[in-house]
């Protein structure tokens, strides 16, 4: 009977629905860079936590029609508020506190002074060239959501709002197969075999994110590959097994994992390349069948595999294309891509088995399943790196 594809979307949905959370620990935030938070973040103060000068300048209270000031103490970053009077201006700098009393900073730019006195060249704006108390972000506000992956800027933002420690989800333990009676890892090549591309492309991709996981190679066999699932389901979060997903006679993995009492969530999606791709999960353990070729396992990966792990991730967004591109409707098609300031240009060498051309993109382009031949101009869905 012809296995029934579900659509990209119908994908998507299903895997955000049974995304990866792990069970939730603390850690410092010095090792929280590529974390999942496991909790809404609040601010517990206000950012700046003071009125501070945006400028290298003077400090003054604003008068309309005055210009020449009495020059007056210094205020450097990290000082304590001092005050002025009315007809003061004190030297500021980037970061230092307002002193009381003050409510304008005059740019240095703008200002010739002496020990004594200031004058302006340029009448000031009032209220100019200050960072407001909270104007950053405002204490109590939401400032991440559980489920963000934290970023070097997230992670510094939670320094400046004195979090030492956050809760996030733990990394999961994960454990990689890959099939083939074709595949070597080194020696000279026999007719018929290849040497073997995707460990370094799993690899990358769980560099990447910051997981550390286990690879083992084997034939197909499938008693060797049953073992290797029962036995590294026991220690493991995540099982990822590449090639032996499809309808071939090799291509035991299906009807292995239904053995083992997987619940298959779904195998295959109309998608061109990794139409075989398998989702499962028993208990707390989830399982991925990738495709064998490695442009496949890539698409599976970055696509698919990453947007479980962390849901918030991935930018998309419509760029006109540079050229024609003549396609038959009937599955979305994925194009590794080049993106320029002009448009996205696709390359030649889209077969699922052409990985160099994974490698010179920084994109994939969408086409949708019902979609024909598209113009130089047409916008298009853009998936950035």
């Amino acid at each position: 009977m012809k296995k029934q594809l579900i659509s990209v979307e119908e994908a998507r949905k299903k895997i955000i629905a049974h995304h990866w959370k792990g069970n939730v620990e603390e850690i410092s935030i010095s090792f929280a860079y590529q974390r999942v938070l496991a909790e809404d973040i609040f601010a517990p103060m206000d950012l700046p936590p003071f009125d501070a000068s945006d400028m290298d300048g003077f400090a003054i209270l604003y008068q309309e029609n005055t210009q020449s000031f009495k020059s007056t103490q210094t205020s450097a970053a990290g000082s304590i508020p001092s005050f002025i009077q009315k007809d003061e201006a004190m030297r500021i700098f980037t970061g230092a506190p307002i002193p009381h009393g003050a409510d304008t900073v005059v740019i240095q730019e703008w200002a010739q002074w002496d020990d004594h006195h200031v004058q302006f060249n340029n009448h000031p704006v009032l209220g100019s060239n200050i960072r407001k108390k909270g104007s950053h972000i405002s204490k109590g506000s939401l400032v991440y959501t559980a489920g963000t992956s934290l970023n070097p800027g997230a992670v510094a933002t939670l320094a400046g709002l004195g979090f030492q420690k956050v809760q996030v989800h733990k990394i999961p333990k994960v454990a990689v197969l890959i099939t083939g009676n074709e595949v070597v890892l080194s020696g000279d090549l026999q007719i018929g075999q290849i040497y073997d591309s995707n460990i370094p492309l799993i690899e990358g991709f769980f560099n990447e994110n910051q997981i550390p996981i286990s690879i083992n190679i084997e034939i197909d066999n499938r008693s060797k590959i049953k073992n290797w699932i029962e036995q590294s389901y026991v220690n493991n979060d995540v099982l990822i097994c590449t090639g032996g997903v499809s309808v071939g006679d090799y291509d035991y993995i299906p009807e292995v994992i239904n053995e083992l009492g997987f619940e298959i969530i779904f195998h295959g999606i109309s998608q061109k390349p990794g139409k075989p791709l398998l989702f499962a999960k028993k208990g707390s353990t989830y399982f991925w069948g990738l495709p064998g070729n490695p442009v496949s396992v890539a698409h599976s990966l970055w696509m698919y595999v990453q947007p479980w792990l962390k849901p918030n991730s991935g930018l998309c967004v419509f760029l006109p294309m540079l050229h024609e591109l003549k396609r038959k409707p009937g599955l979305t098609q994925f194009y590794r891509a080049w993106i320029s300031e002009k448009g996205v240009q696709i390359w030649n060498g889209q077969d699922s088995h052409m990985i160099h051309t994974w490698g010179k993109s920084n994109s994939v382009v969408e086409i949708e399943a019902n979609t024909a031949d598209l113009n130089a101009g047409s916008l298009v869905k853009v998936w950035i790196f």
